[in-house]
């Protein structure tokens, strides 16, 4: 079921699969807000009432871009993971996405100390594991200790619970946090976090390597079927689920076909083999679906997905080391013949590291526009110039070449690359590709073997860069600040902005952090593209909202005489 108190950023091709346009994902103005209490304003609601008509029934069949290496939700960092076992696993707490209130999940009460240190949650009775076996505040005090163990390899979860000092079970329902200091996001990720099975894992076995990282036990509404490596994932709907009361499941199956090249995944829309398709290439959107007969067959929408591109460098990288290359090749990269090309005016360049439609990015910093003269002066400053006349930039003997790293069948990054690589070369810069598919591409990125890189950041509601641009990340293998930036300054605001509980006082701390890591340029930042997604029209109940994955396809219903799968 659809959680996004406990999401993070998380890795993605461009753009990130997982609806009318988006609303903004904005919090009160501090100055004209009701003041409340903490315990007021994180007091639970019940659940939306579902839709009168809707019944159980049918198989949702989806679109995956990329296969995950893992179902463990510990260990995963890209969106392709929780598109799975994000209906398995289940958190303590749920946030509406439409008015991001709190509704009871795992935990049916809470309390949270005035002084925001100390958070008591008070688990339901009544939950069961998929195996059958009763969930207790022990798994929950294991969920942590693999969280906050340092063995784990889980470096972008854990720089959110940096601060948090204790946590133990009181008694079989009841679970007790804390920390050594405030932090504005701490309620979202100990509410947030999915919980595993303490009896699955907790068998000496690696935790790591663990079968269950394929197998999953969770106490969510599905249960993974199978895992086709290459192919498919199957969830099925759990007939004893124990939230069917409050949270109506209403897919019987989803079945998420891995299909990464956009051209096979658009024909298998056409051709019924999937009903949802998340990443429609605006080529395809302009030209090829905009016929009455996909007007007829599919819900079309369109809608903002809360991300950014983006092409980082390696700074470990000496050919990168210098601030006035980066610059440069900054200034080579033309974002409105990309737009223009690439997204058929279907994005917006964008500047730094926020999502564009929240008040933590910086709207002074306009993105950088293409100059070619303005890059060759700074290449030469730099000491970058072509001495044997070949057309390639060379400096103390070496010509300026690198790979860029980029996710095979990716028709948009490949686009968007053979655009950079003309320019750059028309600079006397050589650009080569890279290509991997995710699993592998994934791997080298962890492992920082790679010179250049094309992704996208998936964010979350209640920002915070420091998973991504904290500099104590830089040197880890698979944290998240894969491009290796270190800014002194950057992280002495980072730590005053996690104190700050004031929206729009953090926002303004944001809007600074921006505009210096914009001026640093660890990475070229490039567009915020609109999400394009078809949906078959015998699914009802399409609704959308600003947070990612931007829908909850388990709120989505077929009526009875028009359900295609009976099983």
């Amino acid at each position: 079921m659809f959680s996004l108190t406990g999401a993070g950023a998380a890795l993605s091709q461009e753009p990130a699969p997982t609806n009318a346009p988006a609303a903004t994902t904005t919090t009160p103005d501090a100055a004209t807000a009701p003041k409340k209490s903490v315990s007021e304003s994180l007091a639970p609601v019940a659940p939306e009432p579902p839709p009168k008509d809707a019944v159980t029934g049918d198989w949702l069949l989806r679109n995956m871009s990329g296969e995950p290496d893992t179902l463990n939700p510990i260990l995963a960092t890209d969106v392709y993971s929780d598109m799975v076992f994000g209906n398995i696993y289940e958190s303590l707490t749920r946030q509406n996405p439409k008015t991001l209130k709190y509704e009871a999940g795992l935990a049916e009460s809470w309390e949270v100390s005035e002084d925001k240190l100390t958070f008591t949650f008070h688990l339901r009775k009544d939950v069961k594991w998929s195996d059958g076996k009763p969930f207790t505040a022990a798994d929950v005090k294991y969920t942590f200790d693999r969280i906050k163990d340092p063995k784990v390899d889980a470096p972008h979860l854990q720089v959110y619970y940096i601060d948090l000092v204790s946590w133990e079970a009181l008694d079989d329902y009841t679970v007790r946090f804390k920390a050594s200091k405030p932090y504005f996001k701490f309620f979202d990720m100990l509410g947030g976090a999915s919980i595993i099975p303490k009896h699955i894992f907790d068998d000496g076995t690696d935790f790591n390597k663990h079968p269950a990282n394929r197998k999953p036990i969770g106490t969510g509404p599905y249960v993974l079927e199978k895992w086709d490596t290459g192919t498919q994932f199957v969830i099925t709907r759990r007939d004893d689920y124990w939230g069917q009361k409050l949270y109506d499941v209403f897919p019987k199956k989803i079945v998420m076909r891995v299909v990464a090249d956009d051209n096979v995944a658009m024909q298998n829309l056409k051709s019924g083999v999937i009903d949802l398709y998340e990443r429609i290439l605006p080529l395809q959107w302009t030209r090829e679906f905009n016929k009455p007969e996909y007007e007829e067959r599919f819900h079309k929408l369109v809608y903002d997905y809360p991300q950014y591109s983006y092409f980082g460098f390696n700074l470990r990288r000496p050919l990168f080391s210098d601030v006035k290359v980066r610059k440069a090749l900054d200034l080579l990269v033309d974002r409105k013949k990309i737009i223009d090309r690439v997204y058929m005016g279907l994005a917006t360049a964008v500047s730094g590291p926020f999502y564009i439609k929240t008040p933590s990015y910086n709207h002074d910093v306009k993105p950088t526009q293409y100059d070619p003269e303005a890059a060759a002066k700074l290449l030469a400053e730099a000491g970058w110039k072509d001495t044997d006349g070949d057309g390639i930039l060379d400096k103390d003997g070496k010509p300026f070449t690198f790979k860029m790293l980029t996710v095979a069948d990716n028709v948009r990054q490949q686009r968007v690359g053979e655009i950079m690589q003309q320019d750059f070369l028309k600079a006397g810069i050589k650009m080569e590709f890279h290509k991997l598919e995710w699993a592998a591409f994934l791997k080298l990125v962890g492992e920082r073997q790679f010179d250049a890189v094309t992704m996208a950041w998936a964010l979350d509601t209640k920002t915070d860069p420091y998973q991504i641009w904290n500099s104590g990340e830089a040197d880890k293998p698979n944290s998240s600040n894969n491009v290796g930036y270190k800014n002194a300054e950057v992280d002495k605001m980072m730590d005053e902005a996690r104190l700050e509980f004031d929206d729009p006082k953090r926002e303004a701390i944001y809007r600074k952090i921006h505009s210096i890591i914009a001026a640093d340029v660890p990475c070229i930042f490039l567009v915020a593209p609109k999400q394009l997604s078809a949906v078959a029209k015998r699914w009802q109940n399409i609704v959308t909202f600003g947070p990612r994955p931007c829908f909850d396809v388990t709120t989505w219903y077929v009526p009875k005489d028009k359900q295609k799968y009976k099983d």
